[in-house]
């Protein structure tokens, strides 16, 4: 006990040892927490790259899901299990509805033109009868010259003896006075269909007694590339839907591995037909 008035006995070397003291546990203090942040850094970086690994597996293995689909075209599904700790599930389903985009929804290039299944691939049987509502959009507001004219072919009728028939519409005013082409529906607002809007429509009958029943048609996109989509309706409805024959099949494929998931999906379309299927196109490439 120190009471006031008198001296500190306590020497030089007391003093220091207790500065010692507190410089060790600051010392102490610091290296253990750089140690923890060490620690934590490392176990984060594991699992990042633990992660990164997974995740690359999951992909190889929905990669993997996908070719066992498209090389056996008899499977519908596939469940495989593989030897580093992955797996997948994959299914395919064919692309058939009311409202289809053509192309599995990618941008058909100018005079190239995409093929509509009116009949079941590839041996044209079922064929399909209604009112084919076919769309497609502008690429530019301001300056039609850039938006595309659309020609329609369609083959209809008996298999071994079709009849073809010609459409083309074009929304551009400046160009019909040149093409006389029809000018088509435009829809305002825009019509959206998976996600993706369109801009003009056009009917094509496909019922007696304009051309029945349908084997396949082809929509040519001239002077502008674009996207195309279809809807189906009864005959001499604009109301009524119906449903469209398949245009191919979606692929959606699932790989898993560890806590990392990964979907890849692929649209696989019939194969084209060649271009002499459509003699006389009014535009070939």
């Amino acid at each position: 006990m120190r009471f006031f008035g008198q001296k500190d006995e306590r020497g030089p070397a007391s003093r220091q040892g207790g500065q010692i003291l507190l410089v060790v546990v600051l010392a102490a203090v610091i290296s253990l927490t750089v140690g923890l942040s060490v620690a934590s850094r490392v176990v984060t970086n594991t699992k990042v790259a633990t992660d990164e690994a997974d995740s690359q597996k999951a992909l190889s293995a929905a990669e993997a899901g996908i070719d066992q689909l498209v090389k056996d075209k008899t499977k519908t599904n596939s469940s495989i299990s593989f030897g580093n700790n992955s797996s997948v599930i994959a299914n395919n389903i064919a692309l058939s509805s009311a409202q289809l985009p053509v192309n599995g929804g990618n941008v058909i290039a100018q005079d190239d033109g995409a093929d509509i299944w009116l009949s079941t691939y590839p041996n044209y049987t079922n064929q399909w009868t209604g009112n084919l509502k076919i769309y497609w959009t502008d690429n530019s507001t301001t300056d039609c010259t850039k938006n595309a004219a659309l020609e329609i072919v369609l083959i209809a009728g008996a298999v071994a003896n079709p009849d073809m028939d010609r459409y083309v519409y074009d929304s551009c005013g400046t160009r019909r006075t040149s093409n006389h082409f029809t000018n088509p529906t435009t829809l305002i607002p825009a019509k959206t269909i998976l996600g993706k809007k369109y801009t003009h429509s056009v009917f094509i009958p496909v019922f007696a007694p304009n051309s029945t029943p349908g084997i396949i048609a082809r929509v040519i996109p001239l002077y502008a590339n674009t996207s195309v989509a279809i809807e189906g309706y009864i005959p001499n409805s604009t109301v009524t839907t119906k449903i469209l024959p398949a245009q191919g099949s979606i692929i959606d494929s699932t790989g898993i591995a560890g806590n990392a998931t990964r979907k890849v999906r692929v649209f696989q379309g019939y194969p084209k037909l060649p271009a002499e299927y459509f003699p006389y196109s009014l535009f070939l490439p």
